[in-house]
């Protein structure tokens, strides 16, 4: 089967527009990422975490190993902190006891 990267971008770009802009009533939402060994994993996890609205679970193809379920805990929370700091950044008014280091 032949892929493009080209195609790859697309589909992140619609489903990150897709998350925010739907209404999917009471149907579970869920987001299929490419597996870490293609490399493409980590920009598939940033459309969907930066979307205006977070799918009810994110699917992980092809997982073999605990270091990749550790690799993706890790870009998640990488992404929930820029998150945060970004809301921080834009209000006086929120406190946040945030040390800058990730465990």
């Amino acid at each position: 089967m032949f892929a493009c990267h080209f195609s790859q971008e697309e589909a992140r770009n619609t489903i990150h527009d897709l998350l925010g802009r739907l209404n999917f009533g009471s149907s579970e939402v869920c987001v299929r990422i490419n597996s870490i060994e293609t490399g493409l994993a980590e920009d598939d996890l940033r459309a969907t975490l930066t979307a205006k609205a977070f799918p009810h679970s994110i699917v992980l193809p092809k997982v073999e190993t605990v270091e990749h379920l550790d690799w993706v805990k890790k870009h998640i929370l990488q992404v929930a902190l820029k998150i945060i700091n970004h809301i921080y950044l834009q209000s006086e008014n929120f406190p946040l006891p945030y040390s800058g280091k990730c465990i």
